[in-house]
């Protein structure tokens, strides 16, 4: 009995890529038939129309065309495909150039060629984990470095601290053994040394918020491949200290980039008040 296909495609761009393969598909030598597709309708309710077409397919196959990359309702339904557990492949859509594959596709999915004698054993078996050891060594060499390179940029992002503070607490001391005569100063001269502590505040700040974007994208590379590991060490953590309340005073976890932030404030506080009173006294 030929399998059922559902045919996800990029309806703006590959639509004559779906009129294809519904045509190869009536080959007397297809092993399938292909039932269903993409929803171009924008309905409320289209996601679970196709949720249900999907769940009552054998296989999905997705086609990976110039722009399939940014197709929302592609990436959404290869998210319903793995989240029902039903067999899915990626299908290069054009010869001669490499097609992109969904936001939702898993690091190891590979692209497969639009070749007729291997589209038939794909659909017989089609590959949703990795297809042989040396991609495994290789998808876990590149975790390790993603882990490493994430580990460097959280060292960075210490020795930043430790540099600032010296310089800040330096800077603060420095003011306060010299307050008695930066009063006898014009004003503008307390303005100065004010405007110089607040701006070397702003630049730890803006290069903290910096550090924690960079950190943020790359822990989302490194939960996407844990995706397709045994277990999820850095999603498991992370999740568990979202989820589970922290016993005291505190209803969660505090993130270290929230809490790190607050210091140049109070330095710039510091450097306010120290201005302030050189004009009261």
């Amino acid at each position: 009995m030929p399998k059922r296909v559902f045919v996800s495609f990029d309806y703006d761009y590959d639509k004559t890529l779906k009129d294809f393969l519904i045509g190869r598909a009536k080959n007397p030598d297809s092993p399938f038939e292909v039932h269903d597709w993409s929803i171009k309708e924008a309905s409320p309710d289209w996601k679970i129309k196709a949720r249900a077409r999907i769940r009552a397919s054998d296989v999905v196959i997705v086609i990976c065309g110039e722009h399939t990359d940014a197709a929302v309702g592609v990436a959404i339904e290869l998210k319903i495909a793995q989240e029902e557990g039903i067999d899915y492949f990626l299908l290069n859509g054009y010869s001669g150039q490499t097609g992109k594959k969904p936001a939702t596709a898993k690091v190891s999915d590979k692209l497969y060629k639009w070749k007729w004698e291997d589209l038939k054993t794909l659909v017989g078996g089609a590959v949703t984990t990795l297809p042989d050891p040396a991609q495994r060594a290789e998808l876990l060499e590149l975790y390790k470095l993603a882990v490493e390179m994430a580990d460097r940029v959280s060292a960075r992002r210490g020795t930043a601290n430790a540099f600032f503070l010296s310089v800040q607490t330096t800077f603060v001391a420095l003011i306060g053994f010299g307050f008695p005569k930066l009063t006898e100063y014009p004003w503008w001269a307390a303005f100065a040394v004010t405007l110089a502590g607040v701006t070397l505040s702003a630049t730890w700040w803006l290069q903290l918020r910096s550090y924690r974007d960079l950190n943020t994208a790359k822990f989302k590379g490194i939960n996407k491949i844990e995706e397709n590991l045994p277990v999820k060490i850095f999603a498991d953590e992370w999740e568990a200290l979202r989820s589970d309340p922290v016993i005291g005073w505190r209803k969660r976890y505090a993130e270290l980039g929230t809490s790190e932030r607050i210091v140049p404030v109070v330095f710039v506080a510091a450097h306010l008040l120290l201005f302030v009173g050189t004009l009261t006294v």
